[in-house]
């Protein structure tokens, strides 16, 4: 597993995992930055740390008090005019390839971060509408079943199968969203500044904006599988936006809003 120094390539990590499983892909520019990193990556973990000149110095000096012992005589100066050559080598190798590998994590971190919203578009959002479609399968067969962990035991094998894997898509639906939180900052977003639209398109149908503000404890239950269900039941419009999209239902929703008619976007929290 690569590691990165870029704080802003750590927060994106669940997204080259997912890469790195085949479960998701990257737009050629990002994956050729990525896939150079890592190669240069894998190099350095390889490399020793070069000798440092005092090292050197000190292992001469052992070198040459046990052949002083054996009568031996000092070593020559070219011997030792070559070991100084491969130890300087050495350390501007180690100091330049490190360098270098500094630079791609700025330029990948770079990509990534001006990329964000093809990303979303293009990296996440058709494997999300996929998750959506096997949501909705599994809340259809589970529609009227009580869930209760003793009660499924008894269930018939369809309900049991189903109730599983809602687990599994709710573990797919977080890993989705927690890339998608990792990329919104850099989306493209002028007015939907708070996050509103980020899950769904109409959130305020569900939960008013006075409350998301506020944060109350919201009406559907804490447990992420059965959340999703009930996002389905009640017919919540599920998504992964753009920040263009999100403004666009900022606007479709909240058209009075002081930030929609111009004034300053922070004006309707107060």
């Amino acid at each position: 597993m690569t590691t990165y120094s870029n704080a802003g390539l750590r927060r994106i990590a669940p997204l080259f995992d997912e890469v790195d499983a085949g479960r998701l892909t990257l737009p050629e520019p990002i994956d050729r930055l990525r896939t150079a990193h890592r190669s240069l990556a894998v190099q350095l973990d390889a490399m020793a740390v070069p000798a440092q000149p005092d090292s050197v110095v000190y292992e001469l000096t052992d070198r040459i008090l046990a052949d002083a012992e054996n009568r031996a005589p000092l070593p020559e100066v070219d011997e030792i005019a070559a070991t100084r050559a491969r130890t300087e080598a050495g350390e501007i190798l180690y100091t330049a390839a490190h360098a270098a590998a500094a630079s791609l994590e700025e330029r990948l971190a770079g990509a990534v971060h001006g990329r964000a919203d093809q990303l979303i578009a293009d990296t996440l959002a058709p494997p999300f509408a996929k998750l959506l479609d096997d949501l909705h399968r599994v809340a259809s067969t589970l529609h009227g079943h009580d869930l209760d962990p003793v009660v499924v035991l008894s269930a018939p094998d369809r309900v049991r199968k189903a109730r599983i894997e809602l687990d599994t898509i709710a573990g797919r639906y977080d890993t989705l969203r927690r890339i998608q939180a990792a990329l919104s900052p850099y989306s493209a977003v002028a007015l939907d500044i708070d996050g509103v639209f980020t899950e769904m398109s109409d959130r305020l149908d569900h939960l008013p904006l006075a409350n998301f503000i506020s944060k109350p404890r919201p009406p559907w239950p804490e447990d992420q599988s059965l959340r999703l269900l009930w996002l389905v039941e009640h017919d919540c419009k599920l998504w992964m936006p753009t920040g263009p999209q999100r403004d666009e239902a900022y606007r479709v929703a909240l058209p009075d809003s002081p930030a929609v008619k111009g004034r300053h976007p922070l004006a309707h929290i107060t």
